[in-house]
Formats: structure tokens, C-alpha cells, sequence
């Protein structure tokens, strides 16, 4: 969650008009730069993204080809208000569950699979318990406000789940001989249940 703090609303919503149409934040600096036809690379994309300060040319650029009004851009939330914060995030965290922990969630939660589900898409509300204990079960602080805190804006893994899920991601996509020269430090940081 750190990479939200202290962005401009600029920032946001620069990464929800990028998230609407490339869900991996790691493709957010190239699907920016194909937004924009070119006119930012997608060095200067990225650095957009993580909260440097735009030119007033590229504002007028992107407010060219997004449809925005420029001060609605700069200064209003796109992605909308606090009960529209809280759904997406909702969505978000129920998105980063691993495939087949639906039922160890819904345990841990002490609710059902199907109440899960009507979370996800919207049906149903967890309660303020609920929302906590989703929290705990990410790894998040229980206290993150839900509908303040637009998670689903990070360009970080957020979470225990999304973290395991992207580590593991990166060291698949890396070439054997650059893990091989990593695999020491990985092995000592990985032995959390022995001692070094």
C-alpha cells in the first residue's frame, strides 16, 4: 500500500483510466503509452504512474485522449466515491484469493462459499467484522479503510496472496542461470519455520 501514499489525484486516476483497460499493473506503463498513441514514452508512462509531476502538455495530452474535463482529472476521483472504493477493493481482494482457497477463506471468514461469491459481484455487503478478518486473511492491516483506500490502484501486489502470487511469477519468468545466482539468499529468506 505504500506506492498510494501521498499521490496526487492526478495519479489515480491517470492508473484507473490505465487499469480499465490492462488489468497487470506491470503492462500499466506500455498500455498508457499505446493510449496516448506515442505521445508519452513509456519511460516517462511509468514514471507518471508512481507520481512524478506532469507537464501541462501532457495533461492536455492525456485529457485529449481520455474525454476528461482537465480539472475533473486533476482533482476529482474517476473511479467514484466511498461506496465504489469499497466494491472495487472488495472485488479486488476477492480476485486475489489463489484458485481453489474460496472454502479456507469462507471458513476463516466463518461465512458460506456462496456469500463469498455475492460479495464479488456485488449482491451482498460483508460486514465491518467481515471486511476485517478478509483483511487479516491478505495480511493487510484489519484497520485499512475499505472505502478511502483505493487498493485496487496499487501497482504493487497488495497482500500476502498477490505478493506469493507475483514472487512466484518473476522467478518462473526468470532464466535459470540468474536464479541459480540468486537461490542462496532465496533458501535463507524462505526457511521461516527454521533456524538460520
Amino acid at each position: 500500500m505504500t506506492d498510494l501514499s501521498g499521490l496526487s489525484q492526478f495519479t489515480l486516476n491517470l492508473r484507473w483510466l490505465v487499469a480499465r483497460k490492462e488489468s497487470d499493473p506491470l503492462r500499466w506503463a506500455s498500455a498508457l503509452s499505446g493510449m496516448t498513441r506515442g505521445f508519452l514514452a513509456p519511460d516517462r508512462a511509468s514514471a507518471l504512474l508512481v507520481g512524478a509531476p506532469a507537464t501541462s502538455a501532457e495533461v492536455r495530452g492525456i485529457v485529449e485522449v481520455s474525454g476528461r474535463d482537465e480539472e475533473e482529472l486533476l482533482s476529482v476521483p474517476l473511479f467514484g466515491g466511498k461506496d465504489e472504493v469499497f466494491r472495487e477493493n472488495l472485488r479486488y481482494l476477492l480476485n486475489a484469493l489463489p484458485q481453489g482457497s474460496a472454502k479456507e477463506a469462507a471458513r476463516t471468514l466463518k461465512v458460506s462459499a456462496s456469500q463469498l461469491s455475492r460479495w464479488k459481484t456485488g449482491t451482498g455487503t460483508p460486514r465491518p467484522a467481515n471486511v476485517r478478518n478478509l483483511l487479516r486473511f491478505h495480511g493487510i492491516d484489519p484497520d485499512t479503510d475499505l472505502t478511502t483506500v483505493p487498493l485496487f490502484l496499487s501497482m504493487e501486489p497488495v497482500g500476502g496472496f498477490a505478493q506469493k502470487h507475483w514472487v512466484m511469477c518473476r522467478l518462473q519468468e526468470m532464466p535459470s542461470d540468474e536464479v541459480a545466482k540468486i537461490f542462496p539468499a532465496l533458501r535463507r529468506m524462505v526457511r521461516y519455520n527454521e533456524k538460520n
